[in-house]
């Protein structure tokens, strides 16, 4: 039997694109002692040390709960802007054809994770390898999926220092003595890089971020049932439209705002490039692959988002129509409209509003294990070194003194 895995291992390798599974392949009478050892050998290799795939003891809940805290982002804010350009109908439509979208590209990634048993691709790279070939399917993965992280790195450190900063200012108060002594921008950047670094040498993998991933889903999905609940309490505000036309001058600038709309409901659903990655953290066996667990978690997530997502969206259009703010969304219509009445639940809504952003550190943590697990894996099969904790952080101070200068070069 094992002579079988091995042909099989070796024609997937050498495939130039993903090979359907046949029955042939996987029997049902496989013996479940030889797919043991053949999963912990699986793990006893390189791929034991990075923090992608160090540990395996990952569950369909903990898939669930990094899948919703990366899913759920600032973005959503956005979603009823998109229903002022789009209207009604085409919002809910164009809302739903997305998010039916996102769900059926998720199932393919969660069934191409493993197309067979002992075959586990558990990054980005390593499934366009075999779709595409070596070359090409490293120049296909490795610059987007890089770049994608490390953009949303730098947006995280932009928002993570905006909110260090605000609390800073809240704990300050009214003492100017206090105030005058902030730091700068760029310099609370830094701070935020600091805490991320400190934060990620108690996390140094990535089932190890499922309980922060825990208090940052509570925080997204009560941060936002708060939002449009209370819009419902308010109502809808007076002297407001629904009539998309109205927001258009021209033909022009309707096509241009139903296309900003799209972009808006396009910006809301993310998570492609963490669904291999959160699989890779599930063990799998022959009774239970890991495509099921991570299915399940898959669909708990997203049935929690939808009750975030479809709220936000119809309710915040409903309540404030063609006034919602460009700035800040659905949020910044609740303070506008209401920031001087106190009743309604408006500052409880602003301190669990600092609560969630300061979540903003987990999903970076989270993107930045990424970069370090496809810088360790090149380098490790190059010169065939294991990496070290240490050499971890050391790798991270010294991105930490490229970026402070990268700051203060752009502050000054």
């Amino acid at each position: 039997m094992a002579e079988v895995v091995n042909v099989r291992l070796e024609t997937v390798s050498l495939s130039a694109r993903v090979a359907p599974i046949d029955e042939e392949i996987c029997p049902e009478n496989i013996n479940q002692q030889s797919l043991q050892n053949s999963e912990t050998s699986s793990i006893q290799g390189f791929e034991s040390w990075l923090p992608i795939t160090e540990s395996r003891k990952g569950n369909a809940f903990t898939a669930a709960l990094h899948l919703l805290c990366s899913g759920i982002g600032v973005q959503i804010l956005l979603l009823p802007m998109a229903f002022v350009a789009l209207g009604w109908s085409w919002g809910i439509v164009s809302l739903c054809m997305a998010f039916l979208w996102q769900l059926y590209t998720t199932w393919i990634l969660v069934h191409l994770h493993e197309p067979a048993p002992g075959i586990r691709y558990s990054r980005f790279l390593h499934l366009s390898i075999v779709a595409f070939g070596p070359k090409l399917g490293k120049l296909l993965a490795i610059f987007p999926t890089m770049y994608l992280a490390g953009g949303t790195c730098v947006l995280f450190i932009i928002n993570g220092g905006w909110i260090i900063e605000l609390f800073y200012k809240v704990i300050c108060g009214d003492n100017l003595q206090c105030n005058n002594k902030t730091l700068t921008g760029a310099q609370w950047f830094l701070v935020f890089v600091c805490l991320s670094i400190l934060l990620s040498q108690f996390f140094p993998n990535l089932n190890s971020l499922s309980r922060v991933s825990f208090v940052g889903s509570i925080m997204a999905v009560t941060y936002c049932s708060m939002i449009w609940i209370l819009s419902v309490s308010t109502g809808p505000m007076k002297g407001i439209s629904h009539d998309p036309s109205e927001a258009s001058t021209s033909d022009m600038v309707a096509i241009r705002n139903a296309l900003n709309g799209i972009g808006y409901i396009a910006l809301v659903f993310r998570g492609h490039n963490l669904v291999l990655e959160i699989q890779g953290t599930i063990r799998s066996n022959q009774k239970c692959p890991t495509s099921v667990p991570m299915w399940r978690g898959v669909t708990i997530s997203y049935l929690l988002v939808a009750i975030c997502l479809f709220p936000i969206a119809i309710v915040g259009y409903w309540a404030y129509g063609n006034t919602i703010p460009f700035n800040g969304g659905i949020l910044s219509a609740l303070m506008k409209f209401h920031k001087n009445n106190t009743s309604n639940g408006i500052p409880l809504l602003g301190k669990f509003g600092f609560i969630h952003r300061r979540n903003n550190i987990t999903v970076d943590i989270f993107l930045s294990m990424l970069h370090v697990d496809c810088d360790e894996e090149t380098s490790g099969d190059e010169s065939n070194v294991v990496p070290q904790r240490r050499s971890r952080l050391v790798g991270c101070v010294a991105q930490l003194i490229i970026t402070r200068f990268i700051f203060e070069y752009t502050n000054s």
